[in-house]
């Protein structure tokens, strides 16, 4: 857009040089190119402008799908709250484009008498989907379904980019509760390192598989298959901190660069910047300008609710029913400190999301079970403001879950484009695909999570069993559902899995144990037994045949149909 303008659309008044739609007191953050999407139909009011079009004026010279419009203009109908079944604002006309409905324009398009400049975080957020759009995306390995189920044991060949894993840091401070900070800038660390897509980055999962071990900087990096290790010390005590970090070349043991942080807590952030640069100055990599910009992007500069966060971010890791509530005591009070905290928004929706579809909401207190869905779609459009993979991810499960494919694909894409290492896009996208009925893509999408992740974890796995199961590999299936099972217990859906898996196989009697644990779950979180039928909506295949083989291996492992 050449210039901010202000235009009135029914009730909105939307400027574009801030990126804000307001109504009265009420204001609401816009992407920018859903703000350039917007002001273009605005300014074509009453003509159905086409696709192509709209491809040509808001992403001229960059090669989208028109998947990009149509998320754009559901992120627009859901800021301003229109409804296109009742008329609405945007009217969709099949087959051949939209358009603004004139009587809704109130005033047309035109100048901003004093230019207002956009924010910051509006910069970013447009680098974010610029690049994102462009294809900051992957080159996709190929590997078959032996390769993918046994890759976890294999040791991995070196990566043909310069490959780093971040050990993590060891807490040097006297107070033992102090290891969740220590925690926290060793996964910060991973996240800004895994946004370089010159670099190939161990997950965090894997590299905290070395905690309070004594390690062997050669035996680990021939373990992971990386050349390079960053390992590090905190000291906290109060709001004093000291924090040493130090870059290996593992192959010979030489360091090749280090850093040391001496201060106050409220001046971490800027030292996290300085610690990306300098291990890709190090390695000598480029960084990418949308890298760079969004590597200095901090969305809280609160130490308060950066703190709260780190203890947050931990129990949702752990992904049990009970850290689960202990990390929304904890982001809660991140947000009371810094109400617009993008990461403490996505977490939180990544919480409530966990909460609904493995059904904890009544162990949790939460009734009912949409108040959860509600709590969840709350918190993502929030932190859609300053959208992080995290969000992305949240967001392609949830849109596959109401079965809006091509939107969960698109929010797939993006979580991947932000974060090229984060093995947590590549899980997203391959269940989209697995429910779209694309297993063998999924497989290859999870080769590469798990090659980032060699370790994994027991989502992991969930998702491999899905794509095995829909292979037709039920014994596969089985094996790895197993794991799943064995990893999280607690896992409703994983417990499903592998039922279908050995109904499948016909073996009853596994079966049958599995079954009785199922009803266990469901007891004890005081839910209706199981059956067939309550399984439908939580197995969101796009095809009815693909649903029906999943559906019949729970029949032919004993379980009602209501």
């Amino acid at each position: 857009m050449k210039a901010p303008h202000l235009f009135r659309i029914g009730k909105w008044a939307i400027d574009t040089g801030r990126c804000v739609a307001s109504r009265g007191s009420e204001e609401v953050r816009l992407e920018p190119k859903t703000v350039e999407l917007l002001a273009y139909l605005a300014s074509n009011s009453g003509r159905v402008v086409s696709r192509t079009e709209l491809l040509d004026a808001v992403w001229p010279g960059m090669v989208v799908g028109e998947e990009a419009i149509t998320n754009a203009v559901a992120k627009l109908r859901k800021a301003l709250g229109d409804d296109s079944r009742a008329g609405g604002l945007i009217e969709t006309i099949p087959k051949r484009g939209y358009r603004v409905v004139t009587e809704a324009l109130v005033e047309r398009y035109a100048p901003v008498s004093a230019v207002a400049k956009p924010s910051r975080a509006a910069v970013l957020i447009t680098l974010l989907v610029v690049a994102a759009l462009v294809g900051l995306f992957f080159t996709t390995q190929t590997g078959d379904l032996e390769e993918t189920v046994t890759s976890l044991q294999e040791t991995p060949s070196l990566p043909d980019r310069p490959s780093v894993s971040v050990l993590p840091f060891v807490n040097l401070s006297d107070d033992p509760a102090q290891e969740y900070f220590a925690d926290g800038l060793t996964e910060d660390l991973i996240t800004d390192l895994s946004r370089v897509s010159s670099l190939f980055v161990i997950a965090r999962n894997t590299s905290f598989g070395y905690k309070n071990r004594s390690v062997d900087v050669r035996q680990v990096a021939r373990e992971l298959g990386v050349r390079y290790l960053v390992e590090g010390n905190v000291r906290k005590v109060a709001d004093r901190l000291r924090v040493n970090v130090k870059l290996v070349d593992a192959s010979t043991g030489e360091q090749l660069w280090g850093e040391r942080f001496d201060g106050h807590l409220s001046e971490l952030f800027d030292f996290q910047e300085t610690l990306t640069d300098g291990i890709a100055d190090a390695l000598a990599v480029d960084r990418t300008r949308f890298e760079k910009d969004y590597g200095a992007f901090r969305e809280t500069h609160a130490p308060g609710a950066y703190e709260n966060y780190l203890k947050g971010s931990v129990e949702y890791l752990a992904g049990t029913p009970e850290s689960l509530r202990r990390a929304i005591a904890h982001l809660e009070r991140a947000l009371e400190v810094d109400p617009g905290y993008g990461r403490a928004l996505a977490t939180l929706a990544a919480v409530y999301w966990e909460i609904y579809r493995n059904r904890w909401h009544r162990r949790l207190g939460i009734s009912p079970n949409t108040a959860v869905w509600q709590k969840a779609d709350d918190y993502l459009a929030r932190s859609m403001i300053a959208p992080t993979a995290l969000a992305h991810k949240v967001a392609s499960e949830m849109l596959t879950f109401n079965r809006r494919y091509e939107q969960a694909l698109s929010e797939a894409e993006l979580a991947i484009a932000l974060e090229p290492n984060a093995p947590q896009g590549y899980v997203a996208l391959a269940e989209v695909k697995t429910f779209m009925g694309s297993p063998g893509e999924a497989l290859t999408l999870l080769d590469k999570a798990i090659r980032l992740d060699p370790r994994g974890n027991p989502s992991y796995l969930f998702a491999l069993g899905k794509a095995q199961l829909a292979m037709g590999s039920a014994a596969e299936a089985a094996a790895t559902f197993r794991k799943a099972v064995d990893g999280n217990q607690d896992s409703r859906l994983a417990w499903m899995g592998l039922l279908s898996a050995y109904g499948t196989l016909g073996e009853s009697e596994r079966a049958a144990e599995t079954l009785a644990g199922l009803e266990a779950l469901q007891v004890r979180d005081q839910m209706l037994s199981f059956s067939v039928a309550g399984s439908r909506e939580l197995w969101p295949f796009q095809h009815d045949v693909d649903r029906e083989v999943f559906l019949d291996g729970l029949r032919k492992a004993g379980v009602q149909e209501w």
